[in-house]
């Protein structure tokens, strides 16, 4: 996964979707997504 592509997943959370939501359509479990997202940070 993408760096622009985490970004844009947490502009949805942000937005209102569940983590849970943009990690299932991501294609990749929730506690990936958190572990990717926190590394940009």
């Amino acid at each position: 996964m993408t760096d622009s592509q985490i970004r844009n997943a947490r502009r949805l959370i942000d937005g209102g979707e569940t983590a849970t939501t943009v990690a299932r359509d991501l294609g990749m479990p929730r506690a990936t997504f958190y572990r990717q997202s926190r590394a940009l940070r």
